[in-house]
């Protein structure tokens, strides 16, 4: 499957955080839990992350992953003088599993 990236933006901001939130919800298998307890969650860990990832990296730069100008993920990566390291990535559950991951890294 063929994707890009571009540059994050400000009007993303909507999108990275449920998509954090939604990758969060699996990963604690939280699916049954009431939806006001899920979305609170969620939120204050999705702040944490970016003020943590900010502050633990000051070269971060985030890209929106697309395929057909849809966006399906979120890559953050730092470059520094030595190299460029990854940090996170998110992708759509729906779109995981399909090399995409493998082939940006």
């Amino acid at each position: 499957m063929d994707f890009c990236l571009r540059e994050r933006e400000e009007n993303d901001l909507e999108f990275v955080k449920a998509l954090f939130c939604r990758v969060r919800v699996i990963e604690l298998k939280a699916e049954a839990w009431p939806e006001q307890m899920k979305d609170q969650i969620t939120s204050m860990q999705f702040d944490a992350f970016e003020l943590a990832m900010a502050d633990e990296y000051p070269n971060l730069t985030g890209s929106i992953l697309l395929v057909d100008s849809e966006r399906i993920g979120w890559y953050q990566e730092e470059e520094t003088e030595k190299n460029i390291q990854a940090i996170s990535l998110f992708i759509l559950p729906e779109f995981q599993g399909k090399g995409i991951g493998s082939k940006l890294l």
